[in-house]
């Protein structure tokens, strides 16, 4: 019996709360401004007019092309050294990913493709595709793989 009494009253301010009505503010700023009318003539069966709006202009381009700036190529002969564990497999905690620039890199013993895209900062695959590698991603120790 006591929960009806406090049922009844919620459920009216309930009501009565979500039964007001307050419309939104129109503000002219916040409103896109309609493009202008383009007039219509009555052209064949149709004998009413139709208000036809144009399309407004784009304020900037929607496409530029880029300009690549010339750069000149020089070989880096940046060193890295590769942490490795007892067993000689590379200690990724201890390597920052994307922390060799160079251009091309030189297969040592034990790299993997998965190992120099760590240290470049890019897919495997881009690599791969780069570099024109099967899908096995074979190296031999002394290749030289493009990395740009």
């Amino acid at each position: 019996m006591k929960k009806l009494f406090l049922l009844f009253p919620m459920t009216a301010l309930t009501l009565a709360g979500c039964s007001t009505y307050s419309p939104a503010m129109e503000d002219e700023d916040v409103l896109p401004p309609l493009p202008p009318a383009v007039e219509t003539t009555n052209v064949g069966w149709q004998n009413t007019e139709t208000t036809v709006y144009a399309p407004t202009q784009v304020e900037s381009p929607i496409y530029q092309e880029e300009t690549i700036p010339a750069t000149s190529v020089s070989q880096n002969t940046q060193t890295i050294t590769i942490p490795r564990d007892a067993e000689g497999r590379p200690d990724y905690s201890q390597m920052t990913k994307g922390s060799y620039t160079g251009s091309t890199y030189t297969v040592q013993k034990g790299d993997t493709l998965f190992l120099i895209s760590y240290l470049s900062g890019q897919d495997v695959n881009t690599l791969a595709r780069l570099n024109n590698l099967s899908q096995t991603y074979s190296l031999t120790i002394g290749q030289v793989l493009k990395l740009r």
